[in-house]
């Protein structure tokens, strides 16, 4: 009967989010509602539906109904099973609030602590003990355990999220930990959590349909705040089922692949005085396709490895925990590798140069922050784009760039920088994205004996990012794009 119930609850799942999505992409009204322009740290050439996220969550709360029905009636709805549920949809909304309409990234944050600690004193469902597989010693956790809990939430949420960065990563790396904690739905006579994971994972299948190398549809924040929260609140229901240091540590394990590269991604943005949840285009998929590797093959690779974890993460839930130092110890060697073949150990483990690049960097980026805020802030009284591109001057020449091609639709504006004119062995960086639907290009130089190459392209992804914020506030004002005459005499700018 265990058996029955998984394939119906992976079918119903998949086939759900399979239908919802498909009507998604042909009500092009639908999809025109949700879609954003591109943003700086996207790669796609054209805007894309993040409306994948209610697919998902129409597939949850349908799975959730039949698993609440049909089981035995031993397994009946509890205050865990509500909260897990509920917490899951209050995340999911939190972030299509987000797709909607960017929300900003502290209320989001704090938001997301508000429904982890709701779920955490009432829905029964925290970290009260820790039994060491070794010995048997049982600890008990008391208000810290509550903390843990909170904690673990908030962090695996955000976790998948910014892991959603190349087509289809986010939602394989999930397919494959749900598809790791179906293990667990077997090991506990189909509990309601346990068949939550396997219906979810049906849900991610269905989903990878459409989100495979080349995207047709994203999951949005939405999307991965649901399944982010349901991976962290599902883990911890299957640990509290006598089965603590396995069911728990055994997803963490699978998860390892984007816990390292959260980790470095957070040391080199505070390294660098840039905001932690700040997105870039420094993440482990971007190095892989900065290698020259397609999109379908690095994200092929990062299958790979995090399918090993998982098997890792099979034998830490299998030896009931007594695995996971190995595990660890072998996590930390593919990391240091890792490090190694991206030519950054031995610059880390370089103290005078570490913190005296350090102390550069951000003081160059608070500068530039601070600026790119001013930007933002001037593009609501400008009356018009000329009058933009006049402000992001001003902007350029504080930088100490030597000189900066625009080019809008094939519409070029110029600006060289009198005190510093470009040289033939400056440094050049180019950045291409679309706004409003509008090719843009922006060609940054400047002279490599006033920044150093590591300021110079930092500083050259500030400005091009500072110039697509105010462009889009400029555009939400006059309620039109950013455009520039053929003829920058007749206006009075250059």
């Amino acid at each position: 009967m265990i058996y029955q119930n998984i394939l119906l609850l992976a079918t119903i799942g998949g086939a759900t989010a399979w239908l919802i999505i498909r009507l998604i992409l042909k009500r092009t009204r639908w999809t025109d509602t949700v879609v954003r322009g591109q943003e700086f740290h996207q790669a796609h050439a054209t805007p894309i539906s993040r409306f994948g996220g209610v697919a998902l969550a129409a597939a949850f709360v349908l799975v959730a109904l039949v698993a609440s029905t049909s089981l035995p009636s031993d397994l009946e709805i509890s205050p865990q099973n509500i909260a897990v549920v509920l917490g899951g949809l209050a995340m999911f909304l939190v972030g299509l609030l987000d797709d909607l309409r960017p929300v900003n990234a502290k209320l989001k944050f704090l938001a997301q602590i508000a429904i982890a600690t709701t779920v955490t004193l009432g829905g029964e469902l925290q970290f009260e003990r820790w039994t060491n597989p070794y010995t048997s010693t049982t600890y008990e956790l008391g208000a810290f355990g509550s903390f843990l809990t909170v904690f673990w939430l908030v962090a695996v949420t955000n976790l998948i999220n910014l892991t959603d960065g190349l087509d289809g990563l986010a939602g394989g790396i999930s397919f494959m930990v749900l598809c790791l904690m179906s293990v667990f739905a077997v090991q506990t006579d189909a509990s309601v959590p346990g068949m939550l994971a396997v219906g979810m994972a049906g849900a991610v299948l269905g989903f990878l349909n459409f989100n495979f190398p080349p995207a047709r549809i994203y999951m949005g924040d939405g999307g991965a705040y649901l399944l982010g929260f349901l991976i962290a609140s599902l883990s911890l229901a299957n640990s509290q089922k006598g089965m603590v240091a396995a069911a728990l540590f055994a997803p963490a394990c699978a998860l390892i692949v984007p816990i390292y590269d959260v980790l470095v991604t957070i040391l080199r943005r505070g390294a660098r005085g840039l905001p932690i949840f700040r997105p870039d285009r420094k993440h482990l998929h971007h190095r892989l396709a900065q290698l020259g590797l397609s999109p379908k093959r690095a994200v092929t690779i990062l299958y790979a490895l995090s399918l090993l974890f998982v098997l890792l993460g099979l034998s830490v839930f299998w030896t009931g925990g007594k695995m996971l130092p190995p595990v660890i110890g072998f996590a930390l060697l593919v990391g240091l590798i890792g490090l190694r073949s991206m030519a950054r150990l031995e610059r880390w483990i370089e103290v005078r140069h570490l913190f005296g690049t350090m102390l550069e960097v951000r003081r160059e980026t608070r500068h530039a922050l601070a600026l790119s805020r001013w930007l933002e802030l001037s593009a609501e009284r400008t009356e018009n784009s000329e009058e933009l591109w006049r402000d992001f001057q001003f902007l350029l020449g504080k930088l100490k760039f030597t000189a900066v091609t625009l080019r809008i639709e094939g519409v070029e504006r110029r600006w060289v920088n009198a005190a510093s004119p470009p040289q033939s062995g400056d440094l050049t960086d180019e950045h291409h994205f679309s706004n409003s639907g509008k090719p843009v290009t922006l060609e940054i130089h400047g002279s490599p004996s006033t920044l150093t190459p590591k300021v110079f392209f930092l500083l050259a992804e500030l400005a091009a990012e500072a110039w697509l914020k105010a462009a889009h506030q400029w555009q939400q004002k006059h309620r039109g794009p950013v455009q520039f005459s053929r003829n920058p005499e007749a206006t009075g700018f250059r």
